[in-house]
This record gives C-alpha cells, structure tokens and sequence, in this order.
C-alpha cells in the first residue's frame, strides 16, 4: 500500500506544473478515493483475471483512448509523460503517467467535481464515471476504502 501522506504529495506534484489548473482539493480527494477503491490504495497495481492495471486500476484501451481524446496541451503533457512506453506498462509502472490520466478521465468530465470534504459525492461521482452503473464497484463500499486508507498512517 503506498503511503497515504505520500500518495497525496504525489498527487499535487504531477498535477500542479500541468497545462491546466486542476490540482485541486476536490481533484486530489477525488484520485485518493478512486486509487483506495480501486487498489486498497496500491496494493494491488494489476487487476486479478482482467486487464486493468495502477493504482487507479485503469484498463489499456480506457488509457489509450483518454490520451488519444485529450485536448491539446493535455494530450501532449499525457504522450511525453508516457515516453516510449506501452500505455499499460506506463499505467502499471509509472506513478506520474497513471495520476495524469486519471485526472485526465476526470478533468473531460462535463459535471463539476464535489467539495474536497463531500466523501459520498465523490463516491457518487466514481461511481458514475469511473466504475460506471453497470460496474460491480458500490458507492458504500467507496466511501469505505476511503475512509480505511485515509485514516491508516
């Protein structure tokens, strides 16, 4: 599992030289919460019997088609951060590469994100547009992996 406290300093530090501004407190709730539920927090960083792979647990194609429909700028901080590398060896391997994407998911999402202190809205919304309503992820148990990973440490 990584670090929490580290986790989070990782987080603002590959979001806040980006092209846009959006290392924000509710984006980096956001990441946290999704990398706990995802993950345990990086426990895991390849999905058992499936493709996913991080600590965001993001599957090849989702990664390569965020990159390919990244806006200008985006896209290209996305390609060089990436390197040579495959897109799931970047998302398994590279811990800046899988939080730009991440963010990246996110960031193209039209609905606002909820305030940083909102856990069930930020459940809601990984739910709604990270594991989606047809995927097997649960709000409660979101809200759940979140509150552990964050009070561990």
């Amino acid at each position: 599992m990584i670090d929490k406290k580290q986790l989070i300093q990782a987080i603002i530090s590959i979001l806040t030289p980006a092209p846009v501004a959006f290392a924000s407190g509710s984006a980096i709730t956001l990441l946290v919460l999704t990398a706990a539920t995802e993950s345990k927090g990086g426990t895991y960083i390849k999905q058992i019997n499936g493709p996913a792979c991080g600590i965001f647990q993001m599957e090849p194609f989702t990664c390569r088609d965020i990159e390919a429909r990244a806006p200008g700028a985006l896209h290209e901080w996305l390609v060089k951060m990436r390197g040579d590398y495959e897109h799931d060896y970047a998302m398994t391997y590279h811990l800046d590469y899988a939080i730009a994407v991440a963010r990246v998911k996110y960031f193209m999402v039209r609905e606002p994100l909820p305030t940083p202190d909102n856990i069930i809205g930020m459940a809601l919304y990984w739910k709604k547009y990270w594991n989606t309503y047809e995927g097997a992820g649960k709000v409660d148990t979101a809200v759940d992996n979140y509150n552990l990973y964050i009070g561990k440490g």
